[in-house]
């Protein structure tokens, strides 16, 4: 048992008991600046918490920080410190990378580049702007016609058209549109499933082969006053339909 110290006054010093047996008193030391006691401090980081481990309970110290009505809260990824910031925060230099690869995108000095990909048609809509814009008649305000500005003369007309039709057509020749004067031109027009061939001089010449579904138009040639104009099956027996011809 040790004995407890005393200063010249005879004035013992404070012993304590060892918590080895429970009996032994040891003698209490303290601090000679500020007369507090010394006490070792039992501190060891594996005792707080193991590195990456999870923990229904955690032994050790945990921050908190008061939330809203005064209340406490510890720090988790759900209920994260609070921050607020009062300006923007520059960063540098941001890389967004792939999932799957090492591609990165491209932030250039207009912000982050975005290719957009469709493995089908996307429709485009919305208000669009052309040159040349339509005008409806409707919108027109009632005006006054003068004859200021540029007007474009018709041509002197020459002969008159001839015209004429045959819906049905024949394995011999049969007579469209006769010419009423001497005629240069001719328009001719096949709507139907099979070939013609027409004659320009009465169905005594074949002149022009008429593919089905056609429109020809030929110049420079020679009909006489009073010729007929004629046409036949390009093939017997298939007839031809809707024919139409006309001569000036």
């Amino acid at each position: 048992m040790a004995e407890a110290p005393h200063d010249n006054n005879r004035t013992k010093a404070l012993l304590g008991t060892s918590n080895a047996d429970g009996l032994t008193t040891v003698p209490v030391y303290a601090d000679p600046a500020t007369g507090r006691p010394l006490v070792n401090a039992l501190t060891s980081p594996a005792s707080e918490y193991t590195e990456g481990d999870t923990d229904a309970t955690i032994s050790g110290m945990a921050i908190l920080w008061e939330d809203a009505a005064d209340t406490l809260r510890a720090v988790s990824a759900t209920k994260p410190l609070p921050v607020s910031l009062s300006s923007d925060i520059e960063i540098g230099a941001v890389e967004i990378k792939n999932s799957s690869d090492d591609t990165r995108a491209t932030v250039g000095a207009n912000g982050l580049y975005v290719e957009v990909r469709a493995s089908s048609t996307i429709a485009v809509t919305g208000t669009f702007w052309q040159a040349t814009q339509p005008v409806s008649l409707a919108s027109v305000p009632s005006h006054d016609v003068t004859n200021a500005g540029t007007f474009a003369v018709q041509q002197t007309a020459g002969a008159p058209q001839a015209y004429g039709i045959d819906a049905t057509g024949a394995d011999t020749y049969a007579t469209i549109v006769t010419a009423s004067a001497a005629r240069t031109r001719i328009l001719i027009t096949l709507q139907g499933a099979n070939d013609a061939i027409v004659s320009v001089d009465g169905g005594t010449t074949d002149h022009i082969y008429i593919p089905a579904g056609s429109v020809i138009s030929l110049d420079n040639l020679a009909i006489a006053n009073g010729v007929a104009v004629q046409a036949k099956n390009a093939s017997a027996g298939n007839n031809y339909s809707n024919l139409s011809v006309t001569i000036w």
